[in-house]
């Protein structure tokens, strides 16, 4: 389970706990909510799809992260830990301690029951106000098919998915490609109908917004 929601709190107070912290937690509407582990089928999605990238970039002045790097927001001070992100930009980090990007420019996650909603809905809206972003990637676990949201305008999005292996991942904006059966090598997928145990972030916030949609 996560976290139960903590009081409000500011910037200075979460990202002086979170810099003491053994474990990762996001900020997200003045709380912070503690991040859990993850299935062999995220880990392996998020492995491959950011070896496939960070391969692409070696001789490039691109970067690519994986899991712990916070990025930020400045628009709603809201901190998240992608999956995986990437930017072929110079990289702006918040201050001198170099782990908290403000302009990733691609921004992958790897779906699960309990933060789907979250992921479609408050956080992409949240992702949506980051001048940077050109691209945000959602990959299921548990079928091979994967989205893309690509910016076309302040606020317009292009949107193309994919579910077949020799389909192929482009993120334009890092001119990276990828293959759906490079993104799921070894990844079987469950087929009974057993719940899901993954990365379950902020559930509460997820379950709002599943209860408040209209």
């Amino acid at each position: 389970m996560s976290s139960a929601p903590n009081r409000k709190m500011t910037v200075v107070e979460y990202l002086k706990a979170e810099r003491a912290s053994a474990s990762r937690n996001i900020f997200f509407d003045g709380e912070m909510f503690a991040m859990t582990g993850v299935t062999r089928e995220h880990s392996l999605i998020a492995g491959n799809t950011f070896t496939a990238i960070n391969v692409q970039l070696q001789n490039r002045s691109c970067e690519a992260h994986i899991n712990d790097l916070r990025v930020k927001n400045a628009r709603t001070g809201s901190y998240f830990y992608p999956d995986v992100l990437a930017t072929c930009e110079s990289p702006k980090f918040e201050d001198d301690q170099f782990d908290t990007l403000v302009n990733p420019q691609v921004i992958i996650e790897v779906l699960s029951d309990s933060t789907e909603n979250f992921d479609r809905g408050l956080k992409f809206r949240d992702y949506q106000l980051l001048e940077s972003l050109k691209e945000y990637v959602l990959i299921s676990q548990k079928e091979m098919y994967v989205e893309r949201f690509t910016r076309k305008t302040e606020s317009t999005w292009e949107f193309w998915s994919a579910k077949s292996p020799e389909d192929i991942l482009d993120l334009a904006a890092i001119d990276c490609q990828i293959s759906l059966a490079r993104i799921f090598a070894k990844v079987e997928f469950k087929t009974d109908d057993r719940p899901d145990d993954d990365l379950k972030v902020i559930e509460e916030a997820a379950k709002y917004q599943s209860s408040g949609s209209t």
